[in-house]
C-alpha cells in the first residue's frame, strides 16, 4: 500500500508537466496541490493506579499525505488523504514489590498502519480563518490508537487570528499534513512573518500526539523557486521522549 501511495505523490508531483500545466505564484488560480513526509516515534507507557510509570516502549513511525484544495475569494474547500504506519514495539513492565514472574509483564504491540481522508471547508480573511471538517480513518491500528481494526470518525478543525503578514494565533485538529508529524492530532501557537516576499513565517506552540505523548512544536514556512511553498516542522516531548520531524509542500497550478 505504501508502494502505490508513493506512486501517486509522484504523479502529482509530474502532473503539471504531464497535461501541460505551470505554476506561477502570482496567478489568480485556485486551485493547490499538497504533499508532505515525515515521520519520528511517541511512547506506550503503562502506569500504576497513582501514574507511576511501570514500563515504557518507543513506536517509530512515519507519514505520507497528499491533498487538493480549491480557494476562491475568502471561500476554501479541500481534502487531504495519507497513511500513517507505526512499527512493532516491545513493552516490558516492572511491578514494585513483586517478586519472580509476577514481577514482570509483557505486552506487544504489532506493526499498524491507518489509512486516512480529511474532507473540509472554510472562510479566510486577512486577519481571521477557519475550517471545519471531518477525519475518518480505518486500517489495523496498534500502538497508542488501539483501535482494532476499527473505522473511526472526529471533527477536523482550524483557526487563525491575526495576519499571516504580521503576528497570529493558531490551533488545529486533526488538521496536519502529514498528520502526525507535522504537529500531531492537535496544536496550538503563535506565529510571526519574518519576510513577506518569500511567505516567511516561524511558528512555535505545543502539539499533542496523543494522550500520553505531547511536547514543543516548531514550524517553519518559506517560498522557493517562486512556486513552491514549503513548511518544516520539528518537535520533541520532554517526559515521554516523542519526536517528529516533516517536510510539507504546497503548489499552485495553472495551465498554459
Amino acid at each position: 500500500m505504501r508502494t502505490n501511495f508513493l506512486r501517486l505523490i509522484a504523479f502529482i508531483l509530474l502532473y503539471p508537466y504531464i497535461v501541460g500545466f505551470t505554476s506561477d505564484s502570482t496567478s489568480v488560480n485556485p486551485w493547490s496541490v499538497l504533499f508532505g513526509f515525515g515521520g519520528g516515534s511517541y511512547s506506550v507507557i503503562n502506569r500504576d493506579c497513582n501514574g507511576n510509570v511501570l514500563g515504557s516502549a518507543k513506536i517509530p513511525f512515519n507519514d505520507f499525505g497528499a491533498g487538493v484544495e480549491y480557494s476562491e475569494k475568502n471561500i476554501l474547500v479541500g481534502v487531504k488523504t495519507g497513511i500513517h504506519s507505526a512499527s512493532a514495539a516491545t513493552l516490558i513492565s516492572r511491578y514494585p514489590g513483586a517478586s519472580g514472574p509476577a514481577a514482570y509483564d509483557t505486552t506487544y504491540y504489532s506493526a499498524s498502519q491507518i489509512v486516512y481522508a480529511n474532507p473540509y471547508a472554510g472562510l479566510k480573511f486577512r486577519y481571521f480563518e477557519f475550517r471545519i471538517g471531518g477525519l475518518f480513518a480505518g486500517g489495523d491500528i496498534g500502538g497508542t490508537f488501539n483501535l482494532n481494526g476499527e473505522t473511526v470518525s472526529a471533527p477536523s478543525g482550524y483557526i487563525r487570528v491575526g495576519s499571516e503578514k504580521g503576528f497570529l494565533v493558531s490551533a488545529s485538529l486533526f488538521n496536519n499534513l502529514p498528520l502526525m508529524s507535522a504537529g500531531g492530532i492537535f496544536d496550538m501557537g503563535i506565529g510571526v512573518c519574518l519576510n513577506e516576499q518569500t511567505n516567511t513565517s516561524l511558528w512555535g506552540g505545543v502539539g499533542i500526539l496523543d494522550l500520553e505523548n505531547s511536547g514543543t512544536i516548531v514550524k517553519y514556512s518559506t517560498t522557493v523557486f517562486d512556486d513552491y511553498f514549503l513548511t518544516f516542522t520539528g518537535g520533541i516531548g520532554e517526559e515521554s521522549k516523542s519526536a517528529m520531524l516533516s517536510v510539507m509542500v504546497k503548489t499552485k497550478l495553472n495551465f498554459w
